[in-house]
This record gives structure tokens, sequence and C-alpha cells, in this order.
């Protein structure tokens, strides 16, 4: 072979071999892109929360599941303990909180706190649907060996019809509850007045201050010395 086929060649293989560098460039980029994507869509994936809350615990026990009124708070400083998965995802709705429970039994925990309902309620769902979820959820926790404790849909300061919806996803899952022995917390009992959230516990229309965690946490700490923990 001639210096000048070898030249031809060598030129060929080198061509080539950029050709094939930008394919497989490109194809990372578009792999890199259609993961992009799909992580996106999962709003609120494990890999993208913001970990100051999403803790992972040596020994998870407790969960706290719910929105962002649940997501707010570092538990384990509340509670003073080391075993409680924070749960709460900002913006959830009922639907929202049972599409992602796999996040709760990654865990294997004990007991599971449920609070969700107001973002279903102020954005016009219906209560009907927004109990339904919630029943889901609950039943859901049980066929996995979780003791499912369902608190309160806490009252807002709204002034509209909201917290008459509220009043009604509350009292369809207290009488769920007693009639099903699921335990239920009612929140609103040491949160609000006259169906309002007081103001005195309250950072805006709906989520607490805390004052208010404060109060909540001495409310969970003798229901979670009745199981055991």
């Amino acid at each position: 072979m001639d210096l000048k086929s070898k030249i031809l060649r060598l030129s060929l293989l080198l061509n080539l071999g950029l050709v094939l560098i930008m394919l497989n460039s490109g194809l990372l980029n578009m792999i890199k892109s259609s993961n992009k994507k799909r992580i996106t869509k999962v709003e609120h994936s494990l890999f993208l929360y913001d970990r100051r809350f999403y803790n992972f615990p040596k020994k998870t026990n407790i969960v706290m599941l719910g929105d962002s009124i649940t997501q707010n708070i570092v538990w384990n400083d509340l509670l003073d303990r080391s075993d409680i998965a924070n749960r709460g995802v900002g913006g959830n709705s009922t639907l929202d909180i049972l599409n992602r429970l796999d996040q709760v039994y990654i865990l294997n925990p004990q007991i599971c706190f449920v609070m969700g309902g107001i973002n279903d309620l102020t954005e016009h769902g219906s209560v009907e649907e927004t109990f339904t979820n919630l029943e889901k959820i609950i039943e859901d926790l049980k066929q996995h060996h979780i003791i499912p404790i369902i608190q309160s849909t806490l009252f807002s300061r709204d002034t509209d019809d909201t917290n008459f919806k509220v009043f009604r996803l509350d009292q369809l899952l207290k009488e769920y509850c007693m009639k099903n022995s699921f335990e239920y917390l009612d929140l609103n009992s040491i949160l609000s007045k006259d169906n309002t959230l007081i103001a005195l516990y309250a950072k805006d229309q709906v989520h607490l201050n805390d004052k208010g965690y404060q109060l909540w946490g001495k409310y969970l700490l003798p229901v979670i010395k009745k199981y055991g923990f």
C-alpha cells in the first residue's frame, strides 16, 4: 500500500471515529434529556426533594405523610426523636399522596400519620372525591401492615366556603375511622375555633407557625407513646 493510500485510509478512519464520537455524544445528550424530562414529571421525586425535611433515618418507625403543612417542620427536632421520616410534600393533593405511597413503603415504618385534603378543597375539589382518596390511602397502608393514624384536615383562615368543606370532610373521616377502628386525631380541637384556624397558630391563611407546631407536637406525644414508640 503506497503512502497516498495509507493517508487516505487514516483520514477515513479518523473521520469515522469523529462521526462515532459525535453520535455517541448526541445519544448521551438525548438520554440525559429524556431522563431529565422523566424526572421532572415526577415532581416530588425523593432525589429532588429538600433533604432538610425529606430525611432517611437509620430506622424509621414513624412516617408523617401529607402536604406542606406536614412538610414545613423537622419532626425529629419537634418531638425529640430520630426515627421519624417526613414525607410531606408542598402542593400535594390527596391523589398525589396516594400515588406516591411507595415512598412510605420503602421505609417499612410501623406507624403513618396521615393528613391531607386542604389543597383539594381550595382548588375546588369535591369533598367526596377527597374523602375517597384518603380512604384509599388508609386502606393501602393497612394492607402493607402499617398502622394508619388519621389526622383531621385543618381549617384555614379563609372566609370562603373552604372551611365548610373541611368540616364535611372531617365528619366523613371521623365516621369512617370509628366504623373501621382506625385512630382519628381531631387537631382542629386544639388549633381551631368556630371552624377557623386560630390566628395565634397561623403563619398565613393555611400554614402553621412555630406555636402551632409546638401544640401539634404535644398532642402527638401520648399517641406515639400509646403505640409503644
